[in-house]
This record gives C-alpha cells, sequence and structure tokens, in this order.
C-alpha cells in the first residue's frame, strides 16, 4: 500500500519541474483566447481603417470600371498593373495583417510570458509511434476538446439563431423599404450578430484557459518518490549533507578548541559547563567568550586548558548564564559583569600570589 501511495502523482509540480516543462514547451495555453483576441481586433481594424480601406478599394474600382476601355494590355503594361494591383493589396490588407499578428502575439505572451521554446518544434520519433497515438485520441484531454468543439458549435449557433431569430419580425417590412435602410437593418443586423458571437467566444476562452491550467497542473504532478529524487538532485544527498554538517562542526570545534591557550579563565559548572573568557582590555569593553560546551565538549575544554595551564574556576551559577546567553565568539552580557570581574579578579590575585 506505501508503495503504491509513493507511485501515484499526488505532488504538485516543483518549480524546477514547472521551468523545465515551460522550456518544452509544455505551458498552459488555450488558442480560444488567440482567436477571441484576433476577432476582437478585426473589429477594431475595421472600424479604425474603414476610411482607408473604402477609399482604396474605390479607387481600385474606378481604375477598373470606368476606365477599362483605356488599359493598356501590352505585356509590359499588364507587368506594371500586376505590381500596381498588388501594392494596393498590400494597401488594403497590410494595417489588417500586422494589427492580427501584433494582438496575435500579445494574447499568447499574456498567457505564457515571453518565451520561445525550440524543443516544442523538433520532431519525436514517439510521435509516430500507432498505439500511442490511439491512446492520445482516447484520453481525457482528447475528450475535453471534442466536448469544448461541441459546445462551441452548439453556443454559436444558440447565439446565431437567438440574434436572427429576433429580426425575423421587420423582414416583411424591409421588403418595401429603401436601399438605404435595407442596407442599415443589414448592418445592425450583421454587427449585433458579431457582438454577441465575440461575447460568447470570450466567456468561452476563459472557461478554456482555466481548464487548460488545471490539466497542465495536472499533467505536471509528481509522486513522492520522484520529490525526494528532485530533492537529492537539487540540495543533495541527506546523508551525504549529514556528513558535511558532521565534518563542519568538528572543524567549528577543533578552532575553538584551538582558542582554549590564549584565554585567561575557564569557568566551570564543575561537570556539565564550561565557558573560556578572554579579556585583551584597551579596545575591549569586556571579556570576550572564546569557547564554550556542554557535557563531553566542557570536559574537553577542561583539559585543553589544564595542558595549556589556563586557571579553571568552579562558579556554576555563571557558568551556567554565560553558557546560556552569551555566543562564541561575542562579548559576555551586560548583566555578568560583576560576576567575571570577581573570577578575574581571583585569576589575576593568585597569578601574584605564584609570582611573588
Amino acid at each position: 500500500m506505501a508503495e503504491q501511495s509513493a507511485q501515484e502523482r499526488t505532488e504538485q509540480a516543483t518549480p524546477r519541474k514547472v521551468e523545465k516543462a515551460r522550456q518544452e514547451g509544455q505551458v498552459a495555453q488555450s488558442p480560444e483566447v488567440g482567436s477571441v483576441a484576433v476577432l476582437g481586433a478585426a473589429a477594431f481594424a475595421f472600424w479604425a481603417f474603414r476610411q482607408m480601406t473604402g477609399d482604396t478599394l474605390m479607387a481600385l474600382m474606378q481604375t477598373v470600371w470606368i476606365r477599362a476601355f483605356e488599359i493598356d494590355l501590352t505585356e509590359l503594361a499588364n507587368r506594371n498593373s500586376a505590381v500596381l494591383a498588388f501594392a494596393l493589396m498590400a494597401k488594403v490588407a497590410g494595417p489588417y495583417m500586422v494589427t492580427f499578428a501584433l494582438v496575435g502575439l500579445a494574447a499568447s505572451v499574456a498567457q505564457v510570458g515571453w518565451h520561445v521554446s525550440g524543443k516544442a518544434l523538433q520532431p519525436k520519433l514517439e510521435k509516430l509511434d500507432i498505439i500511442k497515438g490511439m491512446s492520445r485520441l482516447v484520453s481525457k484531454r482528447s475528450a475535453m476538446e471534442l466536448l469544448k468543439s461541441v459546445a462551441k458549435i452548439a453556443i454559436l449557433a444558440s447565439v446565431g439563431y437567438w440574434t436572427i431569430a429576433g429580426r425575423l419580425s421587420a423582414l416583411p417590412a424591409s421588403a418595401d423599404a429603401s436601399l438605404g435602410l435595407f442596407l442599415f437593418l443589414a448592418w445592425d443586423l450583421v454587427s449585433t450578430l458579431f457582438l454577441r458571437v465575440l461575447v460568447a467566444l470570450l466567456l468561452l476562452a476563459i472557461l478554456d484557459y482555466a481548464f487548460q491550467r488545471w490539466q497542465t497542473a495536472e499533467d505536471l504532478k509528481m509522486t513522492r518518490q520522484e520529490v525526494r529524487d528532485e530533492m537529492k538532485e537539487t540540495d543533495g544527498d541527506p546523508h551525504v549533507k549529514s556528513r558535511i554538517r558532521r565534518l563542519q562542526q568538528e572543524m567549528a570545534r577543533r578552532r575553538m578548541l584551538q582558542a582554549v591557550p590564549e584565554a585567561d579563565v575557564v569557568v566551570t559548572n564543575p561537570t556539565h559547563f564550561a565557558v573560556a573568557l578572554k579579556y585583551a582590555g584597551g579596545s575591549d569593553p569586556a571579556p570576550r567568550v572564546v569557547a564554550k560546551g556542554a557535557d563531553l565538549i566542557a570536559h574537553r575544554i577542561k583539559e585543553v586548558a589544564n595542558e595549556a595551564g589556563v586557571p579553571v574556576i568552579e562558579d556554576p551559577p555563571t557558568a551556567r548564564a554565560l553558557y546560556r546567553l552569551s555566543d562564541i565568539g561575542s562579548f559576555i552580557p551586560q548583566e555578568l559583569y560583576g560576576a567575571v570581574a570577581e573570577i578575574l579578579a581571583l585569576v589575576y590575585r593568585r597569578k601574584q600570589a605564584a609570582r611573588g
């Protein structure tokens, strides 16, 4: 049971896996968002460039119809006419194409950020596997894509029927209407239908994008074993890290013991704690803790102090307070100035007595 649980993809993808999937092109992206953006851009471009487009098309129609009998049909003239026609087409279609390209790019960047992945375009031999291809056809993602396509067709058909059905009552009256009124009614129908379709597709795009994000997160989920393996790769094996920490602690302990012979006094508990102090005077405002330890480390500090001839003073309250309130390399706390001063005075008197 535990092994089966370890193989189930229940863990959210780590940032490293998300970034790796992003580099391979596996990102949450909905094509519906791009379609809606381009459709909206088409409406905007038609409104923004309508005057220029109309003038260009009108000039082209005048050239073709009004001056049809004046057109030179020689080879050179045909070539020049083709160039002119291409220039006119570029003038008409160019603004629209640029607008569509920029909007499509903006829609893609809004979904996945500014990221270009070449790996997604690389050919993969496993895509030629018929069995895997069939499995992709009956996958949950394929079923959702089919359901989305059916829903899209149903929604657009419903919107179209709803819009046109609301205008059926005006058809008999428009039969005897002038051309201007007929064009106005036709434009009202087309613009209303376009706007409603755009809103429906926008709602569908929002839902599809939310689904794509959820589906991508599900696809990137990891097993607990995969998470542990990744932690080993990124942070290192826990056993190796533990060994490194032990070595670092041993090195720090060795450096600390090397400072004990330079201490002025070692204050002990006498058995559980030992704190080595050094007072340089002058620039130092107070004695400094050069070593401290408990139990075995305390015993080792006392051994080194005895070997180096450093005085060892038993003062349990002061030793416990020094061990608890001070760190190695720091000055003793101010509330212990008096107790430590008495200990140092005792050490200095003993040294003077030994000399004289």
